[in-house]
């Protein structure tokens, strides 16, 4: 949700989930669930714009997403040692704990109902991720194995965007991409995303 401020500023609320059910099929053998929620605030600025002048939007936001992921599976016949098999059963789990502060800068200009732009961000991220596996075997000789790890999220991150918006009078509708540019899998990553756009009051 966008809403409009005095002085060419709007101010941003964002919330999103997303929920793997039980019983969901990640693979042959495997079942996974999962839940994860985001919510977010910003707060932007634009800078000239006009018939002749590409608009500038800068933002800065801030973003909290908590979550986990657990699956199972099960082994069958499996070989520890020569000659020596046993079926096991596994667990694992996924969980972060993540805050972002960034800023963007966008430029769009409007050529009739399009309105194509193009931009960056930067952002400086903060929490925990932590990870565990545990596999249960089915004999009394063995116990169980167990694997944990936590780590900190990737520090700084930065991205280029792109997209455009087609505008109508009661919809608008928008398709934008993002590249990773600066860490790990840089010029790799990507997400993109379209929707529909409405005003009211």
């Amino acid at each position: 949700l966008r809403l409009g401020l005095p002085g060419r500023f709007d101010f941003t609320v964002r919330g999103a989930n997303m929920t793997v059910p039980k019983g969901y099929k990640l693979a042959p053998g495997t079942e996974g669930n999962g839940q994860s929620n985001s919510i977010g605030f910003g707060v932007r600025r634009h800078f000239f714009g006009g018939r002749d002048t590409p608009l500038l939007s800068v933002a800065a936001n801030y973003n909290h997403v908590k979550g986990h992921f657990n699956f199972v599976n099960a082994w069958q016949r499996l070989e520890l040692v020569p000659g020596f098999q046993v079926d096991s059963r596994n667990v694992g789990r996924l969980e972060w704990n993540v805050n972002s502060i960034g800023m963007n800068a966008v430029v769009s200009q409007s050529y009739g109902m399009w309105t194509p732009f193009i931009g960056a961000g930067r952002s400086h991220m903060s929490g925990s991720m932590k990870a565990r596996l545990q596999a249960d075997f089915a004999t009394p000789l063995i116990a169980p194995a167990i694997g944990e790890a936590s780590d900190p999220p990737e520090e700084n991150q930065a991205r280029v965007i792109i997209g455009t918006q087609l505008d109508r009078s009661r919809f608008s509708f928008f398709v934008n991409g993002e590249m990773k540019a600066i860490g790990i899998q840089s010029g790799k990553a990507f997400i993109v995303q379209m929707g529909v756009v409405t005003p009211f009051r």
